[in-house]
């Protein structure tokens, strides 16, 4: 059955050049996050309440989204509980993660790191699915740990506290791997629950396990005591870089496919980059360039 949400219809042509705008500016919304989030602490708030004011302000859209979509629930109660376990991997673990790591790193490095999320998932389906890891995978998982690595060691150089930096990047390192679990299991249960569904489950579950983990520490009227710019860039962020991206990110693929999104995709790091010096005036190295490339062509490279 087809959701009521139908998307219009294109020339061929006009579906490959919608398909490709629609790609760049969603990895460019994605690429802005964590711009928002480090501009969002120089105001005082820190990972778990800015999380939670992100979660608090994109959950709404997603659930509309969800209210429009009128197609029966042909599904399995384990199709949902999985659907709630990636999104308490995805939308809470690794987000907490994620924003924890760049209180202590670069933009940059953060962006770069994060990347390493399909090594993962290439080593997670040899390890928990028996699929074999083609040899020239192994080579383009070399090159991105190598591009990694460069970036890492310019950041070491320069940074005043290097232990902060380390502890940052392991971090976000441990972010990309709680992703790689809710992005295998969107791959299975995305396509049986439906993405609209899926995605508003997960967001859900995320929403739900961040505002108990914000309460277990703090009161909540304790979210009304930042000043003003904090909830424009949390909201801005909630949406421009979480809703409008990920729903831009999800129609560009209907148009023209998942493999050239992803391939797009990859440019996500050189606008983070580009937009952390100019507006975080975060310094731009040889390392990190040369770390940044070489991280987009073992991603690109990776084969199925």
């Amino acid at each position: 059955m087809k959701s009521p949400i139908t998307l219009p219809a294109l020339p061929e042509n006009r579906q490959f050049i919608a398909g490709l705008l629609l790609g760049v500016t969603g990895s460019f919304c994605f690429a802005a996050k964590a711009v928002f989030v480090k501009m969002a602490y120089h105001y005082g708030i820190t990972a778990l309440p800015l999380l939670t004011l992100r979660l608090i302000f994109a959950t709404p859209f997603y659930l509309f989204a969800l209210w429009l979509d009128k197609t029966p629930w042909v599904t399995s109660k384990r199709d949902i509980i999985a659907a709630i376990i990636c999104g308490f991997l995805g939308n809470y673990v690794s987000s907490l993660l994620d924003f924890m790591g760049l209180a202590y790193i670069s933009v940059g490095l953060e962006r770069l790191t994060l990347f390493l999320y399909p090594s993962f998932i290439i080593i997670l389906s040899a390890l928990l699915l028996k699929i074999p890891v083609k040899r020239s995978n192994i080579l383009s998982l070399a090159v991105c740990y190598v591009g990694i690595l460069l970036a890492f060691t310019s950041e070491m150089h320069l940074s005043t506290t290097p232990e902060k930096t380390l502890l940052g990047t392991l971090l976000v390192i441990t972010s990309a791997f709680s992703y790689s679990f809710y992005m295998m299991g969107n791959g299975v249960y995305g396509k049986r629950l439906g993405t609209i569904r899926f995605t508003a489950l997960t967001m859900l579950s995320g929403t739900i396990a961040i505002i108990t983990h914000y309460l277990m520490e703090f009161p909540l009227l304790d979210l009304t005591h930042y000043p003003p710019e904090v909830y424009v860039l949390s909201f801005t962020m909630a949406t421009v870089s979480t809703v409008f991206a990920s729903f831009m990110i999800t129609i560009g693929i209907s148009y023209i496919g998942a493999g050239l999104i992803g391939i797009i995709g990859t440019i996500g790091p050189v606008f983070t980059l580009g937009l952390g010096a100019i507006f975080l005036s975060e310094p731009l190295t040889l390392l990190q360039l040369a770390g940044m490339v070489l991280v987009i062509l073992g991603v690109v490279s990776v084969k199925k």
